[in-house]
């Protein structure tokens, strides 16, 4: 049972290309909180990205590619999925809520 991604609003199986030390075939879960990578056999949380630990996110026709840390030292997740155009919307609108939240937090301690 996985409990850190139970409220996760999409699951994504996907063909990890870069990185050795992971499985190839993951599912990516994705919440208002987090990026999870998941062991699809083991279905074992293998880590998770904070939005504000990744500084970009890109998708082609059948790839997800993600800069985890700062742009020039950070470290790469890419997958093959035919869902990274989903995934990227689903970040964006993530990214403009949490951004909305801390603007107006930001706002009213302001006052």
């Amino acid at each position: 049972m996985i409990f850190p991604v139970f409220k996760t609003t999409s699951r994504i199986p996907s063909q990890q290309i870069y990185d050795q030390t992971m499985p190839a075939k993951v599912t990516l879960a994705i919440n208002q909180n987090n990026i999870f990578v998941i062991d699809t056999e083991k279905e074992a949380v293998l880590t998770k990205y904070r939005y504000g630990d990744v500084a970009s996110w890109s998708a082609s026709q059948d790839r997800l590619s993600m800069k985890i840390g700062n742009m020039v030292g950070g470290t790469r997740f890419i997958a093959d999925t035919d869902k990274g155009a989903e995934i990227c919307a689903l970040l964006d609108s993530y990214a403009t809520i949490i951004n909305k939240q801390k603007a107006k937090a930001n706002t009213g301690a302001s006052k």
